[in-house]
């Protein structure tokens, strides 16, 4: 191997890890900035309160309520970078859980059960994060709130 073809791998691969490099950092998110881009995606078409759902973001992170460590918010945050593939990569079943754990809980903490799941009023978080612990006798299912078509 001569000297310029040693130089051309040499700077291409660091090229290319300094680009892989560049990715990761910007997949990994500060982790309320993760769960807007996760309740815009899956709850478009609602309207929220931008607000509140920073507010949301924000107490969600600071309660973690799910027990999540630090392992658990990159690989949200890394899945939610990579949106295209996830369904290709291994743990994609942990990461649909996730995301699915993430919206319950803005809805359940929203008017949006109290307001007849109406889509064309906006969503705002009540400030309180709902859960069997925290506010034991919320039951948005309940007759009062949630009278189904006969």
């Amino acid at each position: 191997m001569n000297r310029k073809k040693f130089l051309r791998i040499g700077l291409g691969s660091l090229a290319l890890t300094g680009l892989i490099g560049y990715q990761s950092a910007k997949a990994f998110r500060h982790p309320p900035q993760v769960i807007e881009s996760i309740l815009l995606t899956e709850l478009h078409f609602l309207q929220h309160d931008q607000k509140k759902l920073q507010q949301f973001s924000t107490d969600l992170f600071k309660v973690n309520p799910f027990g999540w460590g630090k392992t658990h918010w990159r690989f949200l945050a890394l899945y939610e970078h990579l949106k295209s593939l996830p369904s290709l990569l291994p743990g994609f079943s942990h990461y649909r859980r996730y995301r699915d754990m993430v919206v319950e809980k803005y809805l359940l903490s929203t008017n949006f059960f109290f307001d007849h799941m109406d889509e064309a009023k906006k969503v705002t978080y009540s400030g309180i994060l709902m859960g069997p612990y925290t506010t034991p006798c919320v039951n948005p299912f309940a007759y009062p709130f949630h009278q189904p078509n006969a």
